[in-house]
C-alpha cells in the first residue's frame, strides 16, 4: 500500500483505480484549520464539487466507487453534485447505532 497525503487528487498522478473507499468531511462549514478538513466540506460543499469534478480521471469501467455518509449530511446538494458531473449514488448498505444512521452508496457512472 502506498499512502500519498493529498487534497483530493492535487497530489495524486492520474491513473485508474480499481477500488475508491471515500470517507468524506460532510458538515457544511468553511474549514479555516488543518484538522477543519476532517469535518467540514465547505460552506457550497466545496469538497464534494472537487471530487466528482476528479473522479473521471481516476476510475476505469470496473471501478467500484464506496462512500460512507450520514443521516445528517446535506443528500441534496451531494447527489445534485453528483448529478452535474455524471454520476448517481446508490444506497447499498445502511446501518442505525445509539447516535445516527450511517449509509454506503455506491457511485457509478449515470446512464
Amino acid at each position: 500500500m502506498k499512502v500519498i497525503l493529498s487534497d483530493l487528487f492535487d497530489k495524486i498522478p492520474e491513473q485508474q483505480f480499481d477500488i475508491i473507499a471515500i470517507n468524506p468531511p460532510y458538515y457544511q462549514k468553511q474549514p479555516v484549520t488543518a484538522k477543519d478538513y476532517a469535518w467540514f466540506c465547505g460552506e457550497n460543499g466545496e469538497y464534494f464539487s472537487m471530487l466528482f469534478a476528479g473522479l473521471e480521471g481516476y476510475i476505469h469501467t470496473s471501478t467500484e466507487i464506496i462512500m460512507v455518509l450520514f443521516e445528517d449530511c446535506n443528500m441534496e446538494m451531494i447527489t445534485g453534485l453528483a448529478a452535474n458531473n455524471g454520476f448517481v449514488l446508490n444506497c447499498v448498505h445502511s446501518k442505525k447505532n445509539m447516535l445516527e444512521k450511517n449509509f454506503i452508496f455506491k457511485i457509478e457512472k449515470a446512464k
